[in-house]
């Protein structure tokens, strides 16, 4: 008997084995952000599950009530994840020394969470009603922090104009949502390796180096994935043009100075329609700088949490 569970459990470990390489190899793409997830958890990060929502939540409030302790919630942008934000999670002091409740939640039809049979609902002022709702319905988070970048800061956008007593301030990281943006080219449309590609290098100051294998993984999982319908169930009513002239929650606008993804004549509309946004540049930088080039953002964000 002991050696039939010693074989079994070597079989297991076996079989355990070759699924994970089976992963690395042919799932590459997959597998990266599942290893980011995995991490994220690692570093303390807990899930948040939401009826039709996932994503993560760190507690570094160290016994704090709530009014004591903000809370951020991070956006990301269009066909990204909550892993975009993992050095938030990693990296302790990514808010300075400011006790802080972290969220990143995946939007409807990203990461974990679920993909809407009604395509409305991937409109960005329904997903910023969606999180408005459970935000205030959080009882851990009496003050809080609104992050987004690109299409998530248009959702953020929206999210502080819907509920400006909600939010102690809106953090916009190259964002999206101005009637500009139509004048830039789409690489979301008719998508292929070398659109792909060619928007790596235009959000990127230094693009990593991708094997074929990973850009063809990545495809499939572009052309599987909800990004088409989302960005089709786009509105010119839901556009921050007229909107921002509205916005009463103190704004602070985060651009890389190498973002080629999110023009800088976009980048002033945003500060034209509304001349009250605090506007900072991040040197050397894309348009994830959450990614590439996080402690200078974290300097930032710093200053901002101790305000």
């Amino acid at each position: 008997p002991k050696a039939v569970r010693g074989s079994a459990l070597l079989f297991g470990a076996g079989a355990g084995l070759l699924i994970l390489l089976g992963m690395v190899f042919f799932l590459p793409v997959e597998w990266s952000e599942a290893k980011n997830r995995f991490r994220m958890w690692q570093s303390g990060a807990r899930p948040v599950l939401w009826e039709k929502h996932r994503g993560f939540t760190q507690d570094r409030c160290g016994g704090r009530p709530p009014a004591e302790c903000e809370c951020a919630w991070l956006i990301h942008g269009m066909g990204d994840s909550v892993s975009t934000w993992r050095r938030f999670f990693l990296d302790s002091k990514s808010f300075g020394e400011t006790p802080m409740r972290i969220f990143a939640v995946d939007l409807p039809g990203h990461g974990g969470s679920l993909k809407r049979e009604d395509v409305s609902e991937y409109r960005a002022s329904v997903m910023a009603k969606e999180l408005v709702e459970k935000i205030e319905a959080e009882p851990r988070c009496a003050k809080n922090l609104l992050v987004g970048n690109s299409f998530g800061g248009w959702v953020a956008s929206l999210m502080a104009l819907q509920a400006p007593k909600t939010f102690s301030h809106l953090v916009l990281i190259g964002p999206s949502g101005m009637r500009e943006s139509l004048k830039e080219k789409d690489h979301f449309e008719d998508a292929t390796i070398e659109t792909l590609k060619d928007f790596q290098k235009r959000a990127y100051f230094k693009p990593r180096e991708l094997s074929e294998k990973m850009w063809v993984e990545a495809l499939k999982r572009f052309k599987t994935s909800a990004v088409g319908a989302i960005r089709k169930a786009q509105v010119e009513t839901d556009r921050l043009d007229a909107k921002l002239p509205g916005l009463k929650v103190p704004t602070t606008l985060i651009y890389g100075d190498a973002d080629r993804i999110v023009s800088k004549a976009e980048i002033d509309a945003f500060l034209k329609a509304q001349p009250a946004i605090h506007y900072r540049t991040l040197e050397n930088c894309g348009h994830l700088p959450q990614k590439e080039c996080p402690e200078k953002l974290f300097s930032l964000l710093a200053e901002l949490a101790r305000e």
